[in-house]
Formats: structure tokens, C-alpha cells, sequence
């Protein structure tokens, strides 16, 4: 190292020295003087020191003289004692070889009556940070009007890319972008560009706030930022300790502590109509209007004459899941295939499902199906396609041509039946785009024709639960009654295609597909549908049973019900409700003729296609089993209803076979493994019996911890809502009540129990964030007394009223009225009544 750089690193470290101990010049405060300069005297000294060092660190070697260049936010928290009592804290960053200056949040006062050890949290505030940006452009040639391959053109940040094959994937990191095409071969994926986002580098912005708590008569600061949506784990600096005995207006310091940088910010157009960036670390596309948004931070685009279709990957992160289909921008709308997408993912999953999708052909076989699939359509003219293996990877119908082209993976029945009902559509001179409502519904009836190994009744509903059209019919296509004999006897001798295919071509009974696909074995028998996957990296296996309900609606199933035995061996019975959210806890089942049986069951809310469903949970899953086995041997059905909203909603399950599929001896299994343990070990578990009533209970390092939660509204017609939280944390019994406002409240609150006298009491104030949502938070000093009040108001299904009024202001006043019912009554009670019990 030269002596001027030892030079300039002295200067440095002074400099930062002199930052990191002296005072931040915040407003209002004043010069140290003399104290300053023997601060700065000491700091020369130091400084001298560091540059001797320097020197005689000259002679280790050192791997690179290059270092990288940080990434992220140095900041450090300050706070000071006001003459009232409360302590005010504020952060710096550094920036540019100095700290910032003084940051002050909007609440930002530590009040005097916070409790010891109780974590309260400042407004957010934003800092400069350094931050990964890559701005991007992708170009289709082919929508320009130019003769290209259809492949991709990126420029990234003044650099020029091209993909291969027509497929980019964009895979995001927390540090990198990277991109991905397909080799020369189209098969195997390989790096387009790689750690992209380690070197743009630019200027961002990220939230944070301070969090503060008295502890043992101090006072302690720590930091959050935003991280997936939410707030980090606090990060505690050194230092982070004030003193006890605090001089007045004083500011305070912690070392400094070091935030990672923001997950990179990625923007771009896919083309002059659709826009792609990154959101909470995930890609979003929009395009007319509407947005779509990515799984664990992967896009995948490919490229055709008209459209780029865009999936992604599922919530596990394993499996590829249609996301949107982008048209051309000089596609006319009428003519854009908008299902193509997500239809190609639903024909997918219902070819594996039913294993019709494994069915081999040669080059001739592939043609002869054609003829004969045409002869048994056009008995006179039109000529059938012509077959031809393709050499560019791709499969698809060339309506110029005429031709059918397969390309080495697509040398199988379902995909030759696929291209040829493009072709018929064409041939008959329907007008459909692509894979529009009317190819959907002729695709199917191939399928029942052809493949009748495939439930096409109950694939026809799953596609229109996904959202795609489905034509009622074809026409004009008729059918000779010549059927299935051509591709019999093509399939169906010497060598054999698929023997379960050619006894379905007899109409012998289906058992169902046996084979495993990958890790995971699935089959079907009418509306009872199973599978059952293993994870490959912890061997876990997890099974479901789905029984479709009698009733239907749009010739669906109004309801599902659902018998699972997850990775954790966990048992569950569920009943899904088509559109029907949320469902009331009250439930009545009956077995056969006999009488109707009321229970509460576990309430939730879920997605299953595109559709909404309301959830019951059996609180004993195994014994309503066993109630459901002894009937099932009788063949009888389980009718289930409730009330919602002055209407009846019902449901009816045929038992008949459903303890009867492959899958089970994993059920009967389920959960034979654990042992009965304890009696007294906590109950860990989660659910909800409304809206308005959940609860759970998990345990982490801290131990087992224990929440139930009642909600309603705010009172005076707002909108706003409170919350009733009753939780058992490290032993210790506590009622909370959060409100949705904005101002602080006061510590004096008035609240009735059932009919009880009006209570005035002074409590504790304080806020605190759920969800993301800022809350209010009050809760009195002594919970567990008052808990024991609302438990002994509940068994009398009684009522909470509760009023608090904001500080200074005691006429804005906030009212609400919980009901106790049912508030200690759920699963997870016997956690709260042994709370603190072996303490005492």
C-alpha cells in the first residue's frame, strides 16, 4: 500500500471515528467545545496508530487487492432523555464517509409508563441504501414484422442477449438476476447471463423503524426492516443499551449495525403493451389491465407466432403452473388465443392424472391414427393431415400446410389427438382462436372416444372451475359409427400400445391407473378421485381422498369432501363448499336414515382452481372416520347441512368404495406411529371457528405459545375493527385489545362485563403491528385476574363492552362489544388453563 492511500485511510478512519463517537449534528443541539477537541486529539492519536498498523500489515499477502463493493445500509440508533420522562430515539446511515443526519420517525417517543421487557415500535422512516437495478427490454422479432426464429432479444443495462429455442427463463435471487435459455439442442436449460445483478448497482430506498424497551432499568434499541411484506426480526447493534442515569436532552449512540440490501428492483416492458417488474421479490406482469404475479421468483416465456406464453412455478416450487398468455400486439382481439396457456396446464395435469399421456407411437402409427380419426369424422374428403417430425422442438398444426408436426417428446396418442383437432376445427371451418371454447369441448370428445381411460365428465368440470371456456357442442362435425375399431385394431395387437386402454376399447370395468407417475400415485373411480406423493428429500408421505358431492350446480359439484393424511401424519377430514366463504361453525351430518347430529366443527377459507371455498374441519377426525366406515359397508351416504344467510346449503356423499381405494392402508396408518404421551403436554394446533373467532398454538425456542382471537367492529359505523386477544406466552396469562385507529390512546379505559357495573381502570398503552396493519394497543396490568372474569362471563354466553378514548382527547372515544361465546371453548383452552400453572 502506497503512503498516500495510508494517508487517505488515516483521514478516513479519523473521520469515522470522529462520526461514530461525537454527537450527530441533529437539530437544536449544541457545540461540545472544549470537550470536542480533546475528543478529536484522542482520535489523531488512534488514527496514528491505524496507519502504523497499516504499515506493517504490508507484508502479508493478501488474495485480491480488489474488495467488493458493499451492499445494503450502515445505520446506527440514537436516543435521549426529555425533562417529562419519555425517551425519544431517532438513526442515522452512512453515506458517502460520514453519517447521515438525524432521522426522526413520527412516533418516535418512548412513553414513561411502558412496561419493563415489552418491545414497542417507532413509525417507519426510509434511508438511502445501495440497491441492485436492472432495467430491461424484451423484443420478439416476429411481432415486428421480421422473419426471426420467434427467439427473444434482451437488453439488460445497454447489453444485447438472444435466447434459443424460443424459451428465457428469469430466475431472481436475492443478490442476482439470472437468465436462462435452452442449449443448441432445445432439451437441456443452460445460462444466458448470470449474476447480472451484481453489478448494477444504483441508489434505493428501504423502510425501517426502531424498536425500543425499558429492561432492568434501561433502556435497549433495536432495528427492523421491511422484509416479504412484513417486518425483519429485530436487529440488535452493540451497544444497544442506553445508560440508566440519562442526561437530559443528551443524545445517546449504538454502534452500528448493518441492514442487507433490498431485494433487487427489476423493470421492464415484454413488449409495447405488457410491463414486468418486481413486487415484494416477485415478478408482476400487467397487461390489459389486469396483473399477474409470479411463484418463488421465476417467469419462464415462450415464444410463438402470436403470443409468448408465461408460466411460473407452484407455491412448493417444484411442479411449472400456467400464469397468462400475452398476445401480439397486432393480434386482433378476437382472434387471440387467450386460453392457450392455461389450457395447455389443465390437459397436462388431466392426461398424467389419468394416465393418458404414456401411450407411445411411432411416426406411421401417428399417421394412421389421423386417417382413421379423419375417416371416422369426413367419411368423404377432406384429406387428413400429414405427420411429420419436427426438427425445430416444437409441436404444432400448420393450417397452411396442412401438416402436423411432432416434435421427439410428442410422439405419443394424446399429442397427435391434440394437433388433430386443430385440424378438424380448420377442415370444418370452425371459427375458433385456438384453443377456444369449442376446441376445449372437441377435445374432449376425442378424448372419450379415443382415450376413454380418461374421466372427461369430470375434466370438463375441472376445466371450467379453472376458468377456461367450454363449448356445449362442435358442430357441424359429425361422426360415422365406425368409432374406435381403426385404432383398435392399430393399438390394440401385437405389440400392444397400453392393455388398460384396449380393455376400455371393450368396455371392460376400469380399476384405474396404478402406475406411479415420478414420486406421486394417483387414480380414479367416477367422482372418488386419490393421490398420494412422498418427498423426496425427507421421505414423507402424503395422501388425500376426494369424494365429489351428489348435488351439482352448472353441472358441478356444490361440494367435496376430503380425507388426508399429511407429511407431519397428521389426519384430517374436511367438506369444501363451492362459493360458499365463509361457512358458520354449526354443522349438522347425517348418516343414512338416521338423525340429524349438530356439532361445531373448525371453520377456514381456501382456493381450488380459480374457485373460492368455504372450509369445515372435523375436530375428531378419526372417530367421524370410524362413524363413516361402519356405514360405508352398508351403502349408505353422508348428508351434511347448514344455514347461512336464511338459506340451506346441503351436501351428500356416496360412502360406497371410499374405503376401498389403494391409497387405504396410508390412512388407516395415519398417525399410528405417535404415542399418546402426556396428558399434560400442550395441545398444538390451529383454526377457526368464523371470521371472527381463530385461534392457535406453536411452539418454537421460547417454548409453546398460545393465541385466541376474537374480532368485531368498531362501533359508531366505522369500518374499523378491534381485536380480543387472550394468549399464554412463556407462562404468562394476557388480554389485549387492538384497535384499527391512528391515534394513541389513553391509559384510562371503561368496560362492562355481561351485566356487570361499569369498570373504570388505568391500563397499559401502547402500538404494535399486525399483519403489516398499524394497531393501538391496550391491556391491563393484572390479565390474569381479568381473564378469569370474561372465562366466568363466557359459560353464560355473555358480552364484552369495552371503550377507550385517544390521549389529550378524551371526547374521540372507540367502543366495541365482544361476544364471549365460544371465546373458551376451543381446542387449544387446556393451554390456557394450565398457563403459568406449574409456576404457581
Amino acid at each position: 500500500m502506497s503512503g498516500t492511500l495510508l494517508a487517505d485511510a488515516a483521514a478516513t478512519a479519523l473521520q469515522r471515528a470522529s462520526a461514530d463517537q461525537g454527537r450527530a449534528r441533529f437539530p437544536g443541539q449544541r457545540r461540545p467545545g472544549k470537550q470536542r477537541r480533546a475528543v478529536q486529539a484522542r482520535f489523531f492519536r488512534i488514527a496514528t496508530l491505524i496507519v502504523l498498523t497499516a504499515i506493517g500489515v504490508l507484508a502479508i499477502p493478501t488474495q485480491s487487492d480488489a474488495q467488493p463493493k458493499p451492499t445494503g445500509v450502515e445505520v446506527r440508533l440514537a436516543g435521549r432523555l426529555h425533562e417529562d420522562g419519555r425517551i425519544e430515539v431517532a438513526l442515522q446511515y452512512w453515506s458517502n464517509g460520514r453519517w447521515s443526519r438525524g432521522i426522526f420517525p413520527t412516533r418516535r417517543y418512548l412513553p414513561v409508563d411502558a412496561g419493563d421487557d415489552r418491545w414497542l415500535t417507532s413509525a417507519p422512516v426510509q434511508v438511502t441504501i445501495r440497491q441492485s437495478i436492472v432495467r430491461f427490454g424484451v423484443e420478439h422479432p416476429r411481432w415486428d414484422g421480421a422473419n426471426g426464429p420467434g427467439d427473444f432479444e434482451l437488453r439488460v443495462d445497454g447489453q444485447r442477449y438472444r435466447s434459443n429455442c424460443g424459451r428465457l427463463t428469469l430466475r431472481l435471487n436475492k443478490e442476482k438476476l439470472a437468465l436462462q435459455t435452452l442449449d443448441d439442442s432445445c432439451v437441456v436449460e443452460t445460462d444466458l447471463a448470470e449474476n447480472r445483478l451484481s453489478l448494477p448497482l444504483g441508489q434505493g430506498r428501504q423502510d425501517v423503524r426502531v424498536a425500543a424497551r425499558r429492561s432492568a432499568g434501561g433502556m435497549e434499541l433495536a432495528v427492523q426492516h421491511r422484509a416479504d411484506g412484513g417486518w425483519s426480526d429485530r436487529l440488535i447493534p452493540n451497544g444497544a443499551s442506553l445508560p440508566r442515569n440519562m442526561t437530559v436532552d443528551r443524545w445517546y449512540y449504538t454502534f452500528s449495525v448493518v441492514l442487507p440490501a433490498p431485494l433487487p428492483a427489476v423493470s421492464g416492458p415484454l413488449h409495447r403493451d405488457a410491463s414486468l417488474t418486481v413486487v415484494d421479490g416477485q415478478f408482476q406482469i400487467e397487461v390489459d389491465d389486469r396483473r399477474y404475479r409470479s411463484n418463488c421468483g421465476v417467469v419462464s416465456l415462450r415464444s410463438y407466432d402470436d403470443a409468448v406464453l408465461v408460466d411460473t412455478v407452484d407455491s412448493q416450487c417444484v411442479s411449472a403452473e400456467a400464469l397468462a398468455t400475452i398476445c401480439g400486439p397486432d393480434v386482433r382481439s378476437s382472434a387471440c388465443d387467450i386460453q392457450r396457456n392455461h389450457a395447455y396446464a389443465w390437459e397436462r395435469t388431466w392426461l398424467q392424472l389419468d394416465g393418458g399421456d404414456g401411450i407411445t407411437l411411432l411416426t406411421w402409427e401417428a399417421q394412421d391414427v389421423v386417417d382413421a380419426v379423419y375417416s371416422d369424422y369426413f367419411p368423404v374428403g377432406p384429406n387428413p393431415p400429414r405427420v411429420v417430425r419436427s426438427g425445430e422442438g416444437s409441436t404444432h398444426y400448420d393450417g397452411m400446410r396442412h401438416r402436423i408436426y411432432l416434435a421427439d417428446w410428442a410422439m405419443t396418442l394424446d399429442a397427435v389427438l391434440h394437433e388433430t383437432a386443430h385440424a378438424l376445427l380448420q377442415s370444418a371451418s370452425v371459427d375458433d382462436p385456438g384453443h377456444g371454447g369449442r376446441y376445449i369441448a372437441l377435445l374432449l370428445s376425442l378424448w372419450e372416444r379415443y382415450l376413454p381411460i380418461i374421466d372427461v365428465d369430470a375434466a370438463r368440470e375441472e376445466a371450467r372451475a379453472d376458468g377456461l371456456q367450454v363449448a356445449d357442442s362442435v358442430q357441424p362435425l359429425p361422426r360415422r359409427a365406425q368409432g374406435v375399431s381403426p385404432l383398435r385394431d392399430l393399438l390394440c395387437v401385437y405389440p400392444v400400445k397400453s392393455d388398460r386402454l384396449c380393455r376400455a376399447y371393450t368396455g371392460e370395468l376400469d380399476s384405474g391407473p396404478t402406475e406411479s407417475i415420478g414420486n406421486r400415485f394417483g387414480g380414479r373411480l367416477s367422482s372418488l378421485w386419490w393421490i398420494s406423493a412422498t418427498d423426496d428429500a425427507t421421505g414423507a408421505v402424503s395422501t388425500t381422498l376426494v369424494r365429489e358431492s351428489t348435488e351439482r350446480s352448472d353441472a358441478e359439484s356444490v361440494a367435496r369432501l376430503s380425507i388426508s393424511c399429511e407429511a407431519d401424519d397428521q389426519l384430517e377430514v374436511a367438506v369444501w363448499w363451492r362459493d360458499v366463504s365463509p361457512v358458520p361453525a354449526a354443522l349438522s351430518y347425517r348418516l343414512g336414515l338416521g338423525a340429524w347430529i349438530e356439532t361445531r366443527w373448525q371453520t377456514g377459507n381456501g382456493t381450488w382452481g380459480d374457485d373460492e371455498w368455504g372450509l369445515h374441519y372435523a375436530h375428531d377426525a378419526a372417530a367421524f372416520l370410524q362413524t363413516m366406515n361402519w356405514q360405508a359397508a352398508s351403502a349408505e351416504a353422508l348428508h351434511l347441512q347448514f344455514r347461512r344467510d336464511r338459506r340451506v346449503h346441503a351436501a351428500t356423499f356416496d360412502l360406497r368404495g371410499l374405503f376401498e381405494t389403494p391409497v387405504q392402508s396410508n390412512l388407516a396408518q395415519c398417525g399410528a406411529a405417535r404415542s399418546l404421551g402426556d396428558p399434560d403436554l400442550p395441545i398444538l394446533d390451529t383454526g377457526r371457528y368464523s371470521d371472527d373467532l381463530w385461534w392457535a398454538a406453536s411452539e418454537d425456542d421460547e417454548g409453546v405459545r398460545t393465541f385466541v382471537v376474537q374480532q368485531t367492529r368498531i362501533a359508531n359505523g366505522t369500518d374499523r375493527i378491534a381485536r380480543l386477544q387472550v394468549n399464554c406466552t412463556e407462562g404468562e396469562i394476557e388480554a389485549s385489545f387492538w384497535w384499527m385507529v391512528v391515534y394513541e390512546l389513553d391509559r384510562t379505559v371503561t368496560y362492562r362485563i355481561s351485566g356487570g357495573s361499569l369498570t373504570t381502570s388505568e391500563w397499559i398503552s401502547s402500538t404494535g403491528t399486525w399483519g403489516g396493519q398499524e394497531f393501538m394497543v391496550v391491556w391491563p396490568e393484572d390479565s390474569r385476574a381479568f381473564v378469569a372474569e370474561l372465562a366466568w362471563a363466557a359459560q353464560a354466553g355473555g358480552s364484552l363492552g369495552i371503550r377507550a378514548h385517544e390521549r389529550n382527547n378524551p371526547n374521540r372515544r372507540y367502543t366495541a362489544t365482544f361476544d364471549l361465546n365460544g371465546l373458551f371453548d376451543t381446542p387449544v383452552q387446556p393451554n390456557l388453563a394450565r398457563c403459568g400453572r406449574d409456576a404457581d
